[in-house]
């Protein structure tokens, strides 16, 4: 494989884990009745229009049908993607929910 197509592949591999790690998130929301838009836009406010983002919550599942996501899973996830300030607000939703139990 040449060095460019070697490039290339690279690129759509980690465009495609980006994806899901995006619908991991959009779905760990769901599951847990919050809105994936607006959290996202409270980690990244001058990302408003995210078309990543409304892809991943397009291909959601109502949270009857999808499997339990652990928080920690989630929070690793976007650990691996850089996802620091999404995380962030991730952790203050968690927060919110165990003090609510």
């Amino acid at each position: 494989m040449e060095k460019k197509d070697l490039e290339e592949q690279i690129i759509k591999n980690f465009q495609q884990d980006e994806q899901m790690m995006i619908l991991v998130f959009a779905q760990w929301c769901v599951n847990h009745d919050l809105d994936p838009k607006e959290l996202y836009f409270r980690a990244y406010p001058n990302q408003q229009d995210n078309p990543s983002l409304q892809q991943g919550i397009d291909l959601t599942v109502s949270k009857q049908e999808a499997e339990h996501i652990p928080d920690q899973t989630l929070l690793g996830v976007l650990s691996l993607y850089g996802n620091d300030d999404l995380a962030f607000v991730v952790t203050e939703e968690i927060h919110k929910r165990d003090k609510k139990e």
